[in-house]
């Protein structure tokens, strides 16, 4: 467990903007949060509070497991990845980039397969190609995260057919590795 690198921030803080936005500055400034802290543990980062972390100081590195909710993880070859439970923990500050799904869709996206426009319920009026977006099945709980291919202004004229949204992580993935 140690404190993050500077080139370990920047990527995680390029992820996060990619999906958050602006609005990731009102996570970090949020005084509810602000006895909290992110340190990596294993190739994975975690947010957790300094009282934990000061408890898991006691413990040998290899004996901890978790010290708190794992945001993401560092792939081998340096690439950072967003996990769910990151996601639903800034659920809170969600508003701008969000993509509803239908119920065909949402089963689809949680088989690991990317999206067509046919599987799209709703889609937010504000986003870019290669936006980063939170996707959302019918019942309002977040199912996954994923990568736009297309400007919204693409998406109103394309085919129904045509691919629009590209899996990046999906809360079916935790059932697959099983």
């Amino acid at each position: 467990m140690r404190v993050l690198l500077k080139e370990e921030i920047r990527l995680f803080l390029t992820k996060l903007v990619k999906y958050q936005g602006d609005e990731i500055v009102e996570f970090l400034r949020d005084n509810k949060y602000s006895n909290c802290t992110y340190r990596l543990q294993r190739g994975r980062i975690f947010y957790s509070s300094y009282p934990i972390i000061a408890k898991a100081g006691n413990f040998l590195k290899n004996k901890i497991g978790s010290i708190g909710v794992c945001i993401g993880r560092f792939s081998k070859t340096g690439k950072f990845f967003i996990l769910i439970p990151g996601e639903v923990l800034m659920e809170k500050i969600l508003k701008k980039k969000i993509v509803s799904l239908t119920l065909k869709g949402e089963k689809t996206f949680l088989y690991g397969s990317n999206l067509s426009k046919d599987m799209i319920h709703e889609i937010s009026n504000n986003l870019k190609k290669g936006d980063g977006i939170v996707l959302k099945g019918m019942n309002g709980l977040i199912v996954g995260l994923g990568e736009l291919l297309k400007s919204i202004i693409f998406v109103k004229v394309s085919r129904q057919k045509e691919m629009l949204i590209i899996n990046h992580a999906d809360i079916g993935s935790y059932i697959r590795l099983v």
